[in-house]
């Protein structure tokens, strides 16, 4: 039946090598070290209001006076903070 099939044979094999490099690529040994240590060194707010106890405000207000690392803008919405600068001002912190 002509029409019945969204690719041609070659295309459907096109397709299927496609996929298949791409998955290659992606379960890598070097692209999952990149993501491990991209995971492991970057840091939501989130994560970063939990680590140090203070809310997004202070947080906000700290980086202002120049007293907080700033993040790092990945995209127009998503801000990032690196974790060796986090654990850094969490150790410099007097001790009560």
């Amino acid at each position: 039946m002509p029409g019945r099939f969204l690719f041609s044979q070659a295309g459907h094999q096109l397709m299927k090598t496609r996929l298949r490099e791409r998955s290659r690529i992606l379960h890598s040994p070097d692209q999952q070290r990149f993501r491990r240590t991209t995971m492991n060194n970057l840091l939501t707010i989130q994560q970063v209001c939990e680590a140090t106890s203070l809310s997004r405000t202070t947080i906000w207000r700290l980086q202002q006076r120049g007293d907080f690392p700033k993040g790092i803008r990945l995209s127009s919405s998503r801000v990032a903070y690196p974790t060796p600068e986090i654990r850094e001002w969490i150790a410099s912190r007097p001790r009560s």
